[in-house]
């Protein structure tokens, strides 16, 4: 009777450390759940902060900080390149006749313009104001005006009355050339 007992009583202690043990481990895979959760959401919230630290709050395209990364990365992996640099003509003359708002459109109007003519490998920036720069990896100087052409023509295709246009340089650079680029 007394070595049943005690083999019920061990039969019983392993039990109740089995239910105690699978407890703990329940317990743990909550938490664990619940951190892969919170770091997800942190991703998340983390994504949306660069994107805002990124991004030119009118224009939604990438903002001078981005652009000058992407030209700084171009530069050190010695990528080939060429660099237009745009600005919208007769800004300060809408923005003084027709308002700031319309101003704005007509940024957004020519930036929607732009994002069109442009492809989905180079890079636009909005350097400030009416400035724009556009990185084009991997391309030549000719691709790089035929591009910038053709954003031209349909920037000029803009139902305004104050004739919209841009005016734009193009600088291409190899990859093995040494650059020096300006502090943000």
């Amino acid at each position: 009777l007394l070595s049943t007992s005690f083999v019920l009583f061990g039969a019983f202690y392993t039990f109740f450390l089995h239910a105690v043990k699978m407890s703990v481990l329940l317990e743990y895979e909550v938490k664990s759940k619940h951190l892969e959760q919170q770091l997800k959401d942190t991703y998340k919230d983390m994504d949306t902060l660069q994107s805002f630290a990124f991004t030119d709050a009118l224009t939604e395209v990438h903002n001078r900080r981005y652009g000058m990364e992407q030209l700084e990365r171009l530069v050190k992996a010695h990528i080939p390149f060429c660099l237009c640099y745009l600005d919208i003509d007769h800004l300060k003359y809408v923005n003084d006749v027709f308002g700031h708002n319309e101003g704005d459109q007509y940024i957004l109007s020519v930036v929607k313009k732009l994002s069109l003519a442009f492809r989905k490998s180079d890079f636009l920036s909005r350097m400030g104001g009416d400035e724009f720069m556009v990185l084009m990896p991997e391309t030549s100087y000719r691709q790089a005006l035929t591009i910038a052409e053709t954003a031209y023509r349909e920037v000029r295709r803009l139902p305004f009355i104050y004739h919209p246009s841009i005016s734009y340089g193009i600088y291409e650079a190899g990859g093995s050339e040494e650059i020096s680029i300006p502090e943000i």
